[in-house]
């Protein structure tokens, strides 16, 4: 376990340091697997397919598809969603709101009540809307904003890792 949370920080570290040669949302797909990791979700979520939903298209959609093919969580295979409209969106453990789609977040939020479900987004303020993770660029590093209390309403256990890298808010 302690080589494990080595090997994370490692790997956060990195994409910080890679992330002016690298892509952004390949740089997000890593840390999104990464999040997988250092997260324990309810126990109905433990069976079945780990499922990361994506709402709309576009350049994220394509890193995760290519960075978790054939990955797991735990015991479970990664399946990718992909959602062209928030009437789509069924249980998923992760759901990645990209920028362009931020303007559906109250209807996410909606759709989604309190499932046990990780939202990540990439636009300023949606944290205070329901993010549970929010990537954001500061100089040229990739961080993320960390929703605590969202989390633990959803049933999502954080670890101490992932608290201490976050920006907490």
């Amino acid at each position: 376990m302690k080589r494990l949370v080595i090997n994370i920080i490692f790997v956060f570290l990195t994409i910080n340091v890679c992330l002016a040669q690298t892509s952004i949302p390949k740089a997000q797909s890593l840390f999104i697997y990464n999040f997988t990791r250092l997260i324990e979700w309810p126990e109905p979520y433990k069976r079945g397919d780990f499922v990361v939903g994506i709402l709309g298209s576009g350049p994220i959609s394509n890193e995760l598809n290519t960075a978790l093919i054939g990955k797991k969580v735990a015991q479970q295979d990664i399946q990718i969603e992909n959602y062209n409209s928030v009437d789509e969106i069924i249980r998923c453990h992760v759901l990645v709101i990209p920028f362009e789609q931020s303007d559906n977040m109250a209807n996410v939020i909606a759709k989604l009540g309190n499932q046990g479900t990780l939202i990540i987004t990439e636009k300023p303020g949606m944290i205070d809307k329901g993010a549970i993770i929010n990537f954001v660029i500061e100089g040229n590093a990739l961080k993320f904003e960390l929703n605590k209390p969202g989390a633990t309403k959803r049933g999502l256990k954080l670890s101490m890792t992932l608290e201490k890298m976050a920006m907490i808010r």
